[in-house]
This record gives structure tokens, C-alpha cells and sequence, in this order.
């Protein structure tokens, strides 16, 4: 299994640049493995300067799936969370390059589900328009699969505690299955954040 928990002292040393494209890595990897344990294919992922900080292309006849990530408009971990500023790996909000590869590894993923086949547009429907939500950013039915998607693969035992039918979906629906098997704790590896992720998993709605 993976290990993401990880995501401390050696990473935290680093400067700002290193870090960011150590996460951009990390994310990469567990996206890839996820991939290839789920017999999805697998995207290429690059670096690229763009207008957003992610973006996914899907493959045509002449280019392989993409996900392409902008580094420089991608944040750090917030060490120390605290008002509107929340945003760390394997957490709800994660707006580092870790997160962002995770989220627009989500939008594949949805691609590839609704070619299998195993896409029930309605059930999703209903699923995300009630109860918790993963972030603050689930405009549509689609970003709210990303976001719950870059959950389902970077924290599951979050997902699966926070918002079980999300969870359920992913596994009895689309027949996915996680690839990291650690407690919600481990796998964040910041202990600033646990008091709020036991208010999140209390949380009924």
C-alpha cells in the first residue's frame, strides 16, 4: 500500500519550488498506482504553465490522457490552519500540487467510468447534490465527482467516516477499490488538522 503520511520533515525542509514539485510527484504516483490497481489507463502527467492551476485533456487519436498541472498557481500545505486558510495533502481542501493531480486524476477517472459503462448519472446526481460536501468547490456534478474522487484516492478512511454514500459509490457502483489502507490521521500526518476532521466526520450535514 501507499504511504502519504509521509508528507513531513523531509518535504517541509524543502524550499518552496522542491516542495511543490515533490508533491506534484507524490500525487502522480499514487494517481498511477491507483490506476493501474483499478485497470484504468493511465494518464501522462507534465507540468505546465496554464491560465488554472490543473487541467485534464482526454485522449484523442494523435495524444495519450494528460493531466497537466501548473506549479507556480498551486499552494503549499498550510502547516498551521487557521480562519480561511486550510489547505494540506490528504485533507478536504488541498489546493497543493498533490490535490490538484488527485482532483484532475477525478475528472479521468469520470471519463473512463461513463465509457465502462458503470456510470449511473442519476444516482451521482442525487448523491452529490445531498448532504456533506468534500470542498467548497462543487459547482456542478462533475467537480464534485473530482473532489470526492481526490478523497477516495488520497484519504479513504476519510471519505468512507465523512460521507459513507460518496464512498459507497466509488466502491459498489463504479467498482473501485482504495489503494491506501491507513487511518484518516495517518494518512493527513498533521495533527493540526485532526481536531477539525473529527468535527467533519461528526458532522451530519
Amino acid at each position: 500500500m501507499t504511504t502519504i503520511g509521509i508528507i513531513t520533515p523531509a518535504i517541509e525542509l524543502m524550499n518552496t519550488k522542491h516542495k511543490k514539485l515533490s508533491l506534484f510527484e507524490l500525487g502522480a504516483k499514487l494517481s498511477q498506482d491507483f490506476c493501474r490497481n483499478n485497470n484504468i489507463p493511465v494518464p501522462e502527467y507534465k507540468i505546465q504553465s496554464l491560465d488554472s492551476t490543473g487541467l485534464y485533456l482526454s485522449q484523442t487519436r494523435n495524444r495519450n490522457a494528460q493531466i497537466l498541472v501548473n506549479l507556480d498557481a498551486t499552494a503549499n500545505p498550510v502547516e498551521n490552519p487557521g480562519h480561511m486558510r486550510w489547505s494540506h495533502p490528504a485533507w478536504k481542501t488541498d489546493r497543493t500540487p498533490f490535490g490538484v493531480v488527485l482532483h484532475e486524476t477525478g475528472h479521468h477517472l469520470e471519463l473512463i467510468m461513463r465509457q465502462k459503462g458503470f456510470w449511473k448519472a442519476y444516482d451521482w446526481t442525487t448523491i452529490s447534490l445531498r448532504g456533506k460536501k468534500v470542498s467548497g468547490y462543487e459547482p456542478n456534478d462533475s467537480e464534485a465527482f473530482a473532489e470526492t474522487m481526490r478523497l477516495f484516492i488520497g484519504n479513504p478512511d476519510l471519505l468512507r467516516l465523512a460521507i459513507p454514500n460518496r464512498y459507497n459509490y466509488m466502491c459498489q457502483v463504479l467498482k473501485l477499490q482504495p489503494i491506501v489502507s491507513m487511518d484518516y490521521k495517518t494518512a493527513i500526518g498533521n495533527s493540526n488538522y485532526f481536531p477539525a476532521a473529527e468535527m467533519w466526520v461528526a458532522k451530519t450535514k
